[in-house]
């Protein structure tokens, strides 16, 4: 089968640490030391054309789904997975083995309008104008908020950086105008989680979006908003 932007990993936990509930700290640290794994250089990139999604099939197996819109760091990625197969992979005080790696064929059409389901919550970083302790004055800081569909500010935000890397990655010149996102229905398992110390509502939705096909690919297979790289922003054609 030809790698192209997807791929499932199957992960057996053979020694873990006290707390047997995995983490998100947990997940980020194994999906980054498999990606150091494959290059080093890759997790170094300003801007991340990955994202992934753990499901969990009992507290020691679980299925890791990677996507990335770069087919040559797939394809790497894909390589590195089926050479550690078998092994132990130390990740903090857990102990790892991947059963099995497979990838997936690509969605072999995008129409222009999709009905997507979120698999994780997404986040938008902006700036906001606020006090900075250290510096003891106003100034504009980062914060990380998870998208609430409802909220038409934050989806203007989400449309900005969906352009913004779909233009980056494709060499176009679409605006957040080129764009359409409707909220359609909030889905079980929705939840608030920590990340990086801080409790967040986490939505897990069904929208529909309307966008020229290399934005429909950036969304699918890079994920939506920020941080995909940390596992957030993860969907897939409901």
């Amino acid at each position: 089968m030809k790698i192209n932007h997807r791929v499932t990993v199957i992960l057996e936990r053979i020694q873990m640490s006290a707390e047997a509930e995995l983490s998100r700290d947990a997940k980020m640290a194994l999906v980054w030391r498999l990606i150091q794994e494959t290059d080093k250089n890759i997790h170094k990139n300003e801007e991340k054309f990955y994202t992934w999604h753990f499901d969990t099939q009992n507290e020691q197996k679980y299925t890791l789904l990677f996507s990335c819109l770069d087919n040559d760091i797939l394809e790497k990625f894909v390589n590195r997975a089926n050479e550690l197969k078998g092994q132990g992979l130390s990740v903090g005080t857990d102990i790892w083995k991947i059963v099995e790696v497979i990838p997936i064929e690509d969605y072999p059409f995008l129409s222009s309008s999709l009905r997507l389901q979120s698999l994780n919550g997404a986040c938008i970083r902006h700036l906001v104008r606020g006090f900075h302790s250290t510096r003891g004055e106003d100034t504009l800081l980062t914060r990380d908020i998870y998208v609430k569909y409802d909220s038409a500010l934050a989806v203007e935000i989400l449309k900005h950086h969906l352009v913004k890397r779909a233009n980056k990655i494709y060499g176009t010149k679409y605006t957040k105008d080129d764009v359409g996102i409707r909220y359609l229905e909030l889905l079980p398992g929705s939840e608030r989680v920590i990340y990086k110390d801080r409790r967040m509502a986490s939505q897990l939705v069904t929208f529909r979006i309307k966008a020229p096909k290399e934005i429909m690919e950036t969304a699918l297979y890079g994920g939506i908003g920020s941080l995909t790289g940390s596992g957030f922003g993860s969907v897939v054609i409901a």
